[in-house]
């Protein structure tokens, strides 16, 4: 198991990256590939 943790500056920052850029979407996405990576790599 993978955590991914983000620190921002302020919650209220924190509601513009995930309204604005998906970023919870966007980090879902980014360890999908790294699994499909480190599947390649067995």
């Amino acid at each position: 198991m993978l955590t991914m943790h983000s620190v921002f500056k302020s919650a209220e920052f924190k509601e513009y990256v995930v309204r604005e850029f998906g970023a919870i979407e966007g980090g879902m996405q980014t360890l999908d590939r790294l699994e499909q990576e480190l599947l390649a790599m067995v």
